[in-house]
């Protein structure tokens, strides 16, 4: 306790006169408590007082130190640690160390069953081997197997017989399929054989043995199996035998015992069907007759037994000629001169002949060899007034039939079930197109008027115009004009071809090459030469083949023409005389069929279905009596008449 005085008396003094210590009452000279680390706690309460952090308010700490000052170093603040001898991570809870670290050789658990063996701790894995290798407190846990006693030593164990353990020893294997452990030839490979006994333990007796007899199954019942058929089994199943001979277990009555018919079937399986057995019932057999024309018919005389009709022969008997297959009973009597049907009647004679396959006859009232076919008659040889075309249309009429030439009169002569326009009466006349001619004279001359009887007249020429069988009329171009409706009235038409009259429109040009072209027949003659004189010719339809070469009337031709080529029109015709013609030139399908040096004077052409006949010279129509040219001079009149009868042959 002095010393414990002097102390702090000595650390008070200080430089003056007055000497005051700490903790010191100098007055009454007793010690107060002294906090020399000025952590706060006097000396009697500090069990540290030169270390601040040593008191009793502070945090104990793993430093070795009693830092709390309650009398306990590093209380509460330490770790234990466990020594771990074997190095595997885990301490043996019987070495427990207590420190602020871990020290070496030592592990944080204490979890270790054996520190002496670093393959055994916790995280180790359980082995069969009688150690506790994880620390669970079991042993061989997990990792022995089920053993089964094979008894029979044929490597299958005896289900019922389990051992549960690492390793069992002799005796014992892992397999527990066998069925039978006392007997080595049972198990699951052991081979089934017929004995009423599991052997190869699949749970089935007897399946698939190896002993097996194999059975034939027998659908018919005919005691005779079906080789196809096999069933291979200890017992026979039901509807089986041993045999496998029958070749048609389908018919009870196909056996090898049973008697072979003529049924198309190997009765007795010896591999011989009907005629080709030996064995063949011949009673089943039938009789067949040679057919040799393979109508379906055969000859009486010639036949054969067989179980099924040969080739080449039929049942039937009743063919009466088996060379020609289209005579038998069977067939249809016809038209050939034969007996088809075998009834001994022939062709018409037999009722039942079918007159179709002869020829239709048709009726020829008129006897013009052409028959009605409206009335028919179908025989084999033709009937009396009978013929056998049918393209008569008026039966009555022998002028009327397909040979008749058409004529005009308005009536299908001809049978074409068709008339021409030429044989209509458009205009209401009482005229057909045919019969009708219109003279198409010059307006401002008496020249070639048909009625004048003067020697400039045209009335005999008009005469000859009657006598080809014409009703004709007169008028003029500029008149009547020429279009196509009018024409359609008209058969012949003559034209003049004065200048005063043309020369002709287009559309009337037009309008006369169309109905020339429709059976229409032109009459054209061209006028002595003035300074206008080839206007008409020249306004012709160019199809024609007409045009003018010289229209100076000082070149023209004259004198007679006696150039003459064959044709109708020239008929009896040598020469033709003219006083004062046109020159024309002439191409196809017009020719010239009179001529004088290199002028045409007679030109004809075929346009379509019409004729047109051209003639240079109005004077060929004048009346005789001018003693120079007219239809009295050399042939003209003949020309004339020929050139109008020509005309007047329309194709109707």
């Amino acid at each position: 306790m002095r010393a414990a005085l002097l102390l702090p008396l000595a650390l008070a003094c200080r430089t003056g006169d007055k000497v005051e210590a700490e903790g010191l009452d100098l007055d009454t000279g007793a010690l107060d408590s002294v906090d020399e680390d000025g952590d706060g706690f006097a000396a009697d309460e500090d069990c540290d007082d030169e270390d601040a952090s040593v008191n009793a308010g502070a945090v104990e700490v793993c430093d070795g130190v009693d830092n709390d000052c309650d009398g306990e170093i590093d209380e509460g603040v330490t770790d234990t640690w466990y020594g771990d001898a074997d190095g595997d991570g885990y301490g043996d809870a019987g070495a427990p160390i207590e420190a602020c670290s871990q020290p070496a050789g030592t592990a944080s658990a204490a979890t270790d069953c054996d520190d002496t063996d670093a393959a055994i701790h916790p995280a180790a894995a359980e082995r069969c081997d009688g150690v506790d290798n994880d620390c669970d407190g079991d042993i061989d846990e997990g990792v022995t197997e089920i053993w089964y006693a094979d008894a029979d030593g044929d490597g299958y164990g005896d289900p019922d017989a389990a051992l549960d353990d690492c390793d069992p020893g002799e005796g014992y294997v892992a397999d527990a399929t066998d069925c039978d452990d006392a007997d080595p030839a049972v198990s699951p490979s052991g081979t089934e054989v017929c004995n009423d006994a599991d052997d190869d333990c699949d749970g089935d007796v007897d399946e698939e043995a190896v002993d097996a007899p194999t059975w034939y199954a027998d659908a018919d019942g005919d005691g005779y199996g079906d080789l196809d058929a096999p069933f291979t089994d200890c017992d026979p199943p039901p509807a089986h035998v041993a045999d496998a001979s029958d070749c048609d277990d389908g018919a009870f009555e196909i056996h090898p015992d049973a008697a072979e018919v003529c049924d198309g079937l190997d009765n007795d399986c010896d591999a011989l069907v009907d005629d080709a057995d030996l064995d063949l019932d011949t009673s089943t057999q039938g009789t067949w007759y040679a057919d040799s024309d393979a109508d379906g018919y055969g000859d009486a005389s010639a036949s054969v037994t067989a179980c099924f009709q040969p080739s080449g022969a039929v049942a039937d008997a009743t063919d009466c000629d088996d060379a020609a297959a289209a005579v038998n009973p069977g067939a249809q009597e016809v038209c050939n001169s034969l007996d088809d049907d075998c009834d001994a009647l022939v062709d018409d004679d037999d009722p039942s002949l079918d007159a179709s396959t002869g020829a239709t006859f048709y009726a020829d009232a008129d006897g013009d060899g052409y028959g009605d076919a409206a009335t028919t008659t179908d025989a084999c040889a033709q009937p009396s007034g009978t013929v056998t075309d049918a393209t008569d249309c008026d039966d009555a009429d022998a002028a009327v039939n397909p040979g008749a030439t058409e004529a005009c009169n308005g009536a299908d002569d001809d049978c074409d079930g068709a008339t021409s326009w030429l044989e209509d009466d458009d205009d209401g006349d009482g005229l057909l197109a045919c019969e009708t001619a219109v003279w198409l004279r010059t307006d401002a001359e008496s020249n070639n008027d048909p009625t004048a009887t003067g020697s400039s007249g045209s009335s005999e020429a008009a005469a000859l115009v009657t006598a080809a069988g014409f009703s004709w009329s007169s008028t003029s171009l500029s008149t009547a004009g020429l279009s196509r409706s009018w024409l359609d009235d008209v058969g012949l038409l003559i034209v003049i071809g004065r200048g005063d009259d043309g020369p002709l429109s287009a559309a009337e040009a037009q309008d006369l090459d169309d109905w020339v072209d429709a059976g229409g027949s032109l009459f054209y003659t061209g006028y002595h030469p003035n300074s206008a004189s080839c206007d008409m010719v020249d306004s012709l339809p160019t199809a024609f083949g007409l045009a003018c070469a010289s229209s100076s009337s000082s070149n023209y031709w004259s004198g007679s023409a006696t150039t003459v080529t064959s044709h109708p029109v020239t008929s009896g015709v040598s020469s033709v005389v003219g006083a004062g013609g046109e020159r024309w030139t002439v191409s196809s399908p017009a020719s010239t069929v009179v001529s004088t040096g290199s002028s045409p004077v007679v030109v004809v052409l075929s346009h379509g279905d019409g004729r047109v006949v051209g003639v240079s010279d109005e004077w060929f129509l004048y009346n005789a009596g001018t003693g120079s040219a007219d239809i009295s001079q050399g042939d003209n009149e003949q020309l004339i008449e020929n050139a109008i009868d020509w005309l007047g042959d329309f194709a109707l």
